[in-house]
């Protein structure tokens, strides 16, 4: 997949081809940041948790878009000052963060299983495809 995309507001001219690593090197890269990655999670949703009245007047959509808001946020703090991590500006309003130039992270709410609970849009299922 090739997208335009900007890093720290310059448009990125260069078109790297991405390859899907294997489990086992997903886990290798992934291992030494994985406290990095859990706090990404875990302190958005309780932010969300407590800071933001009336839930139950949110739509889906909306929790969807704060808890991004904050889960983007949060991996910036994590990741600020740590070489090999790079966060991009995509199209349609994403960020998305290259670490180690190996691997390409989009921040998404997922449920118990791993999955987001969206309807598959041609563009997710792009994305997901690679």
């Amino acid at each position: 997949m090739t997208f335009p995309v900007r890093v720290d507001n310059v448009p990125l001219t260069e078109t790297k081809i991405v390859r899907r690593l294997s489990r086992d090197q997903c886990v290798a890269l992934v291992g030494p940041y994985k406290e990095k990655f859990f706090r990404v999670g875990s302190i958005p949703f309780s932010i969300y948790r407590a800071e933001f009245p009336r839930q139950e007047l949110m739509s889906p959509r909306t929790r969807a878009n704060i808890i991004n808001d904050l889960m983007v946020t949060q991996a910036r703090v994590e990741f600020r000052g740590e070489r090999g991590a790079v966060f991009v500006e995509a199209p349609y309003n994403v960020t998305l963060m290259v670490l180690e130039e190996k691997a390409l992270f989009r921040f998404k709410l997922i449920d118990d299983e791993g999955f987001p609970s969206n309807y598959p849009t041609d563009r997710a299922e792009d994305y997901q495809a690679g």
